[in-house]
């Protein structure tokens, strides 16, 4: 990092940017495993239920912070959620 720089510009002047949804995205697969062991049986945990779940978590968050998804948004995070379930049931 170039002397003087703070570590969120240093972040910014290598390039790095943050994506807020992608971020948010994995914390909601997450916390939807979590969820689904606790109330389903291991045999009937599917991705399907892992991206709804997920899905419904990701717009919980922004409820409770007042936001408001657009239908624009609302497709780039089922596409967020998808990628990384997709990435998960490949392994």
């Amino acid at each position: 990092m170039r002397s003087g720089c703070s570590a969120k510009a240093g972040a910014a002047y290598s390039g790095y940017q943050r994506d807020d949804n992608a971020i948010r995205a994995q914390w909601a697969i997450g916390q939807a495993i979590s969820l689904a062991s606790v109330k389903m049986d291991k045999e009937a945990i599917t991705m399907p239920v892992i991206e709804k779940y997920a899905k419904e978590l990701f717009a919980t968050v922004s409820r409770v912070k007042g936001e408001t998804l657009t239908a624009k948004e609302e497709k780039q995070v089922a596409k967020h959620i998808k990628s990384y379930t997709q990435t998960a049931g490949a392994f």
